[in-house]
């Protein structure tokens, strides 16, 4: 789960649409409030015959029509530009660095870009003052010092976080792993919250068949132990016994220089303002 984002193109408004299979037309499309094209004649069938009988009865032709829809223009699905912000915890830790670099006051139109959920949109209007805004950020937030959790084995942050900010990482049952400040938090089934600014994590039994690996978590400050559903990280890498500890690292949510969420947020504005569309969030 995460938060994506497109921009609509304009190929509809401006006519260049290639003509819709039979029995469709032209007339009959038409643009709703979210930004996707859609059929009058569809609308009235589903409307009158309730969804499930709909698609029983009609659902080569929604077919028909949705994979037109779908090359109808140069642009695939009709979007002019389309990215994968990140998953949540990402899109906290960009408005932790807005936060951190002024929030408001410095950047008022980012620190209300992020939605809280999926869903909605940014308008059009405010997308060249937010290019302008990001275009500070990127180059302030080189010099931004985060608490990074880091691990034995890895040059890269598993997660970073601000000092005033709090993200989930790790969430399964009876367990709740993050980040607050300059720590990791743990939650365990019993509600304790127990923090730690190194620990280790020790693989328990087998790896299970979804591919998750039960782990005692030692913290290294009390020796107190939680268990953890899964490892902690890194992603992608083998699920054994690891130390894990939180220590400053300059720009940790860069990449050779290139902080890539914030240019990927660009090219969502920029796509705004050659439109004059907004941006829908996903």
């Amino acid at each position: 789960m995460g938060l994506d984002a497109y921009v609509t193109c304009n190929c509809f408004e401006e006519g260049k649409l290639s003509n819709p299979p039979e029995p469709f037309t032209m007339d009959d499309v038409y643009r709703d409030e979210e930004g996707f094209l859609c059929s009058h004649m569809l609308d009235s069938l589903r409307k009158s015959l309730g969804y499930s009988d709909y698609i029983d009865r009609h659902a080569a032709l929604n077919d028909r029509f949705h994979d037109w829809v779908d090359h109808a223009c140069e642009h695939e699905d009709g979007e002019y530009c389309s990215e994968w912000v990140g998953n949540w915890a990402g899109a906290r830790e960009f408005q932790s660095v807005v936060e951190e670099l002024g929030g408001n006051d410095r950047y008022p139109v980012l620190s209300g870009l992020i939605p809280d959920s999926n869903g909605g949109c940014f308008p059009a209007e405010l997308a060249k003052k937010a290019i302008e805004e990001i275009d500070d950020l990127v180059e302030s937030a080189r010099g931004l010092v985060f608490n990074s959790l880091v691990c034995e084995d890895s040059e890269s942050p598993i997660w970073s976080c601000a000092d005033h900010a709090s993200h989930p990482i790790l969430m399964g049952p009876g367990f709740e792993m993050g980040m607050e400040g300059n720590a990791a938090y743990f939650v365990d089934g019993k509600g304790r919250t127990l923090k730690s600014r190194r620990f280790r994590q020790d693989p328990i039994g087998l790896e299970g068949e979804n591919g998750s690996q039960e782990m005692a978590i030692t913290l290294h400050e009390t020796g107190e132990r939680i268990r953890s559903f899964d490892s902690i990280g890194p992603h992608g890498a083998p699920k054994v016994a690891r130390e894990f500890w939180v220590e400053p690292r300059e720009a940790p949510f860069m990449y050779e220089g290139r902080y890539y969420r914030a240019e990927r947020i660009r090219s969502l504005l920029v796509a705004s303002v050659e439109t004059g569309n907004p941006i829908r969030w996903c």
